[in-house]
């Protein structure tokens, strides 16, 4: 394998997505951590999922509907074993959701968990599906 083809192993974006990520990522820690400073957002999981789970994916697929079949597919396949995981971790009490700052609740055979995390199970997997083929597969 040539040098050429190792170095373009991975497209570009990842690349750049990685870097930002691990400078976001290290300058939090460093902020928290010299600076005790307590970072408290409202609503940030909600406002996550809303923007980067479900706008971006929804945009990508109003301008390429061909890959809709195969993101609904492995949406719904992830959704309902991410749904028995949710339901099991939060009976055992793996999953705890203490704070103030969350929606509403859903209420499943008897478990609580807060509204947000039944949108990160619905939305995911299509999320990341979108942004592979978008990113990487060229939506094929």
């Amino acid at each position: 394998m040539t040098k050429t083809a190792t170095k373009n192993k991975y497209p570009q974006v990842f690349r750049k997505a990685i870097y930002l990520g691990v400078l976001a990522s290290t300058t939090m820690i460093l902020l928290v951590s010299f600076f005790k400073i307590e970072l408290v957002v409202p609503y940030f999981y909600f406002i996550f999922v809303v923007i980067f789970l479900w706008l971006i994916p929804t945009l990508v697929i109003a301008r390429h509907q061909k890959i809709l079949p195969s993101v609904i597919k492995t949406g719904l396949f992830f959704a309902v074993v991410t749904i028995l995981y949710e339901y099991v971790a939060s009976y055992k009490e793996s999953w705890l959701f203490p704070g103030d700052h969350f929606v509403g609740w859903v209420t499943l055979f008897g478990v609580r968990f807060p509204f947000e995390e039944l949108m990160w199970v619905i939305f995911f997997a299509p999320c990341f599906l979108v942004l592979y083929e978008a990113l990487a597969d060229d939506l094929k």
